[in-house]
């Protein structure tokens, strides 16, 4: 633990703005909670390389529920809005959606005219396109999970228990100015569905 402990130490002091911003972000979520577990880690999908850090804490216990139909709808509108969004902004057509999610957000984020789009705008279309194009290709569903710190919208493996919340991902990138997270989250989400722990109700 205390090599660890070194090597997250060295990267506050000299390393990149976004792992020093991914650290900041990782101390603000385990604020309060026991941690047993950090450290950093390397995960690696169809050729892509992504180093990130994981924590572990003590379980605490939390309720996940499916969304509602309104919530699903709304989460629907927003989604078809991605288009606009792309489109105004210049984003390439040819581009896959990972990097046209990413240089959509990156263009907004640095933009002098933000074309009227706001940031709860950018947040709902964004992380509703990312969380439908999660939920299709590595077989997640839209859910609630409340737990003692609040509740949160996320997206939620249907036969392996992983996890991820797009929405509450993108405010904190406005938070810290940083783009270039959506291809990225996508790689550490197809790694833990690879090694994840299958559901005790999946087939």
């Amino acid at each position: 633990m205390s090599r660890i402990s070194n090597v997250i130490d060295a990267i506050r002091r000299i390393g990149s703005r976004s792992q020093k911003a991914a650290l900041l972000r990782q101390d603000r979520q385990l604020e309060g909670k026991e941690v047993l577990e950090r450290g950093r880690v390397v995960v690696h999908h169809e050729g892509e390389a992504i180093t990130g850090f994981h924590a572990k804490v003590e379980p605490c216990p939390e309720e996940v529920s499916s969304l509602s139909l309104t919530a699903r709808q709304e989460l629907m509108i927003y989604s078809s809005k991605a288009s606009d969004l792309f489109s105004d902004f210049g984003i390439d057509p040819s581009a896959s959606l990972l990097e046209r999610l990413d240089q959509a957000f990156s263009s907004w984020l640095h933009a002098s005219n933000r074309l009227g789009y706001s940031e709860s705008d950018v947040v709902g279309i964004l992380g509703a396109a990312f969380g439908d194009y999660c939920n299709e290709s590595l077989e997640m569903d839209w859910v609630t999970v409340s737990d003692q710190y609040g509740t949160s919208t996320a997206i939620d493996g249907r036969e392996f228990e992983f996890r991820a919340f797009p929405f509450d991902s993108i405010w904190k990138r406005i938070d810290d100015a940083e783009s270039g997270f959506f291809a990225s989250i996508y790689v550490v989400l197809a790694h833990q569905k690879q090694h994840s722990r299958r559901r005790g109700n999946a087939a």
